[in-house]
This record gives C-alpha cells, sequence and structure tokens, in this order.
C-alpha cells in the first residue's frame, strides 16, 4: 500500500450548540494524524498525511465520525492486515461504568440531579470529550458514577440559557436515555425557545410523551 496524502470528507456536520462545535475542533487537534483540516462550504475536510496511521488514531477517527454521525466508510482506505480489526465496532463501544470526578461541592436541597443512564463511548477520546464538555457547563456543580448510571449535579432550576442549551446539547449528542428529565428547568422565562418552539431538536425528546 503506497503512502499518500489522505483527505476525509465530515458532509453537512451539524452542531447543537457552540460547545459541540468547539469540542468537535478539540477532538480534532488531539488526533495528531490529522495534519490539517479546513472548512469550505457545509463540509469539513479531515486531511492525514498518509493512509498509515497509527491504530489509536484510527480508532479515534472512527469514533469522531461515529458520533457526529458522518459517513466512516471512508476509513476503508486506512484498512490493512495489521489494523483490520480496529474498525470493529464491537472492540471499541462500551459502557465506562465507574467514571465520576467530585469538584467537592456542599449539597443543598435545591440542587438539581439529573441521572444519565449507560452512555456510551466509542473511544477514549470521545469519553474525553464528554467529560471536558460537561465541566465547561457553569451550572453543573458536580458529577460522579454509580454502576453504570452517571449523576450529574446541577445547581438549582435557575439556569441560564446557554447552560441549559448546552445541556440539551450534550444529551443529543451522546443520545443520553431520557432527556425528558430537563422539562425541570421549564419556566415562563424560557417557555418561548425551549417549550414553543416545536421544531428544536430537543424538543421531541423532552417534552413529547
Amino acid at each position: 500500500m503506497d503512502d499518500k496524502r489522505i483527505k476525509l470528507i465530515c458532509t453537512a456536520a451539524t452542531f447543537c450548540s457552540g460547545g459541540d462545535e468547539w469540542l468537535f475542533s478539540r477532538w480534532i487537534n488531539k488526533i495528531s494524524s490529522i495534519v490539517e483540516f479546513d472548512d469550505f462550504g457545509k463540509n469539513t475536510y479531515l486531511y492525514t498525511q498518509s493512509n498509515v496511521i497509527p491504530n489509536d488514531d484510527l480508532k479515534e477517527l472512527q469514533a469522531l465520525l461515529l458520533r457526529y454521525e458522518i459517513d466512516t466508510k471512508q476509513l476503508e482506505v486506512f484498512l490493512n492486515e495489521k489494523n483490520k480489526e480496529c474498525l470493529s465496532v464491537d472492540s471499541i463501544f462500551g459502557y465506562c461504568d465507574s467514571e465520576s470526578e467530585s469538584l467537592k461541592h456542599n449539597f443543598v436541597k435545591e440542587n438539581i440531579v439529573v441521572a444519565c443512564e449507560s452512555v456510551q463511548y466509542y473511544s477514549e477520546g470521545d469519553k474525553d470529550t464528554f467529560f471536558e464538555w460537561l465541566k465547561k457547563i457553569p451550572a453543573v456543580i458536580d458529577f460522579k458514577g454509580v454502576g453504570e448510571t452517571l449523576y450529574i449535579y446541577i445547581k438549582d432550576k435557575e439556569i441560564s440559557k446557554n447552560d441549559l442549551y448546552e445541556l440539551l446539547a450534550l444529551f443529543y449528542r451522546y443520545n443520553i436515555k431520557n432527556a425528558k428529565q430537563l422539562s425541570i428547568f421549564l419556566n415562563e422565562k424560557n417557555k418561548e425557545w425551549f417549550f414553543d418552539n416545536t421544531y428544536a431538536f430537543w424538543h421531541k425528546k423532552v417534552f413529547v410523551k
């Protein structure tokens, strides 16, 4: 197999929030085999120096494309006899069932607890991106894992529009079950954009029974 520069096309990648888009770019920057990326129109183009890349990078590329619902068949150009098992879905899917990090917050009665059951990560980079995103949301004061459930502690019901939007985007991007929990943040101030906007990506998951 001859080495050659490879271009991967992320066609019409959609982002649910500013945090979602920022972490997409950050994840790309962490994959050492990607030497360049740029946007043109609705597409993002990723370039590798050749079609021979480390297995860890190949796994991260697959995880990135899977997470953002981008065609993974493009990755076949990297396959060879030594790494053909790298792109096995069974080899990279799995639950991180005891992931936790305490922010040492003293919980009070007003805190809201949101349960994320069996969050599924496609790679270590995917998991790191999830928790990096979670830590960037100011309303999140703590989180901890118990078994296959991650508990997220929110300061109270009155959180900013941006924080709620990022939580909605996080739940959507990682396909977290029971997004209806987030309806607890509905109030008169956010009703117009949060509930009345029936075409929003979160509406069916949060409000439709």
